[in-house]
Order: C-alpha cells, then structure tokens, then sequence
C-alpha cells in the first residue's frame, strides 16, 4: 500500500507535538489516509498508543557523546538512517515534527522526490539549540515545500528567512469529546508540562510556598515530568511544603486532574501555542498564564477568559493566584469565558486545515 503521510518525530514520549501528532494520526487513519510513522528513538518509550492500522518504524536511536566529533558523528548517522528509512517506505509526504527533527528531515530529503512539511512546535524568536542547529534553521527551513507553526506569532518570526508563501498557520487541536467539568473547589492548584526550566515550575512552586502561608488548606499538583525534577523537588523541600505538593509524573489521562483541580497556571518563559493550556480551557478550568507567551495573543486576554501574571514576576503570580482562591464569581465567570474560547481549537474545526495541507 503506498503510504499517503510519513510523519517523523524524535519520539512518542511525553510533550504536546506529541499528543498532537496522536490525535492527527487518529484522525487521519479514521478518514481513509495510510499514515505511517517514524521515530528516532525505540517504540518501548511510547507514552501514546500508535494505532495498529499505522505502519511504525524506528532508528532504535542510542547515539550519546559528550564530544563535538561524536555529536557530529552521531548526526550523520541519523540522518542518513532516515534517509535510508524515507527512501525505502516511499511515502507521497514527509511531515516533520519539532526543530532539530526538523534539520535533520530536511538533509536527510535532499534530492529525494518527497515533498517535505516540517512543523515548528515552539516560539522560534525564543527557542535555541545552539548556534550551529539555529543556523541551519535560518538556511533550511527555507526549503521545505511547507512550513507550519500553531501560532500566529511563530509565523510572524518564521517569516524573517522563510517565504510568506510557504508559510502556514496551522492550530493545535484538541478533543471535546469529554464532559465538562463541574465546579470542584477542591482548592488544588495545576500545572501541566515537561519539567524544563523553559517551564518555569520554579516560579510557581515560589509563589505557591508564599501563598500556602496565607492559604495552607490548598494544594499544588505538577503533572509531567523530565530533567527539573530532582531540583523541584529539592526546592519544595527547602519551602517545607512537600505534603502539599503532589507530584503525578507523565500520565496518558490528564484529563482526571483537569477535571478534579480549580486553577490552572502556566508559568512558562516561552511556548508555541501549549496543548495543556488548550485542555484546561477545554474542561472548564480558569487559567493564569504568563504575559511572555505571545503566541496565545491572540484569544487569550485578561481579565476576559483568564489572567496574566508578568513573567518571572514571583510576587504578581503569587496576587494573580490569590485573586482566584478568593474569588469563587470570578473563577467561575473566566472558566466559563475560557470553555467558549476553546471551541475553535476542536478537531472537527482544525482538521480539514491539516488535511488541505498534506494535499499538496
């Protein structure tokens, strides 16, 4: 069977371009498109289920080396593996996932008859791997065939060195199949996300350690996890509130906290446009969020469908949060603004952009 889209993605662990290629692919097998799927690292590590009507390939990529010439090394290497794996699947499409995955796609084609699509996850303006993979970002992306990003803002910044005309908008989406929550005041407080410093948990634990002074009967849950983990913890310690503080890890099924929390918050230095802040919306959570995140300009405002704290300001996340655990009325009214909100981002409104794309 000639395979319609290959999408490629360093991995199915845990992370939105993830879930977001999850449900695109369910999606898409359910409207008749042979999918199949290519990883860098081994299927064992899947934290989402690839559905058995999806062809699924790996590199078993185990490549690690401290040096330049091995990091060099190692890059060649699976570059021409996915070359190798591209040629011998011959897919119509290529559609790439998330920045470096990206660079290596797009060397990996060249020449080959593919069209390629590559998919920018996050905030080009703010996001860097260092100057040599940023460079090749500037001089490749260029060359692909499509260039999407899920935020107005990132195809603005994208803009500076790839042509308007290769340049897509294209939302995440998300499932609404679900009930909404109701109202809980279990007095929890959520945040969901790898734990990265690009994430800013730190912040959030600090404004949560002053406010359990004032508040101590609420409680903070971090869903996620990654190479932060070990230093949150030891800070929680340090605030003497690790009995309030709960640490769930990854977990497939978000949704269960989404619907037993009262507030979420992303405190986040930078994002793409964040799947997890389009799922609390989506289940009826008020949300606060950090005003650097300028790709979610465009539909989320202040006071209106949620609240905005000064990014890496300890102090105004800290009043933010306690404008919502003293406030039931406005809980409820931006829960609410924000459930309404959500509605454009439902796969049944996103999906014919996706499917016009790959219609190259």
């Amino acid at each position: 069977m000639k395979i319609d889209v290959l999408f490629v993605i360093s991995d199915m662990q845990g992370g939105g371009a993830q879930r977001v290629l999850s449900i695109i692919m369910h999606e898409l097998v359910k409207q008749g498109y042979s999918i199949a799927l290519l990883t860098l690292k081994n299927a064992s590590q899947d934290m989402y289920n690839i559905p058995s009507t999806i062809s699924r390939y790996t590199l078993n990529d185990q490549c690690r080396s401290a040096s330049l010439m091995g990091k060099c090394f190692n890059n060649i290497f699976r570059l021409l593996s996915i070359r190798h794996k591209i040629q011998g699947i011959s897919p119509k499409l290529v559609f790439s996932f998330i920045f470096t995955t990206n660079i290596l796609v797009l060397l990996a084609t060249l020449g080959l008859k593919q069209k390629v699509i590559i998919s920018e996850r996050n905030d080009p303006s703010r996001q860097t791997e260092g100057w040599v993979w940023d460079k090749l970002r500037t001089f490749l992306y260029k060359h692909a065939d499509k260039v999407t990003a899920n935020s107005a803002a990132a195809v603005s910044s994208l803009s500076q060195y790839v042509p308007l005309s290769k340049l897509h908008y294209l939302p995440n989406p998300i499932l609404l199949n679900h009930r909404i929550r109701s109202e809980v005041s279990g007095k929890k407080i959520v945040a969901v996300g790898r734990l990265h410093p690009q994430k800013a948990l730190n912040l959030l634990i600090s404004a949560f350690a002053a406010i359990h002074k004032i508040h101590p009967d609420w409680q903070l849950y971090i869903v996620g996890n990654g190479p932060e983990e070990d230093s949150l913890k030891k800070l929680v310690e340090e605030y003497g509130i690790v009995s309030s503080v709960y640490w769930v890890g990854f977990t497939k099924e978000p949704e269960h906290y989404y619907q037993a929390c009262d507030i979420f918050v992303l405190p986040s230095i930078y994002e793409g446009t964040s799947n997890a802040l389009l799922e609390a919306m989506a289940h009826g959570l008020p949300i606060i969020v950090s005003d650097s995140l300028v790709g979610i300009r465009e539909f989320i405002h202040h006071g209106d469908n949620a609240l905005y704290f000064r990014s890496g300001n300890e102090m105004d996340l800290k009043q933010q949060l306690i404008k919502l655990i003293t406030n039931d009325a406005l809980r409820k009214r931006l829960a609410n603004r924000a459930y309404q909100t959500v509605q454009l981002f439902d796969i049944k409104n996103i999906l014919p952009a996706w499917k016009q794309l790959i219609t190259l």
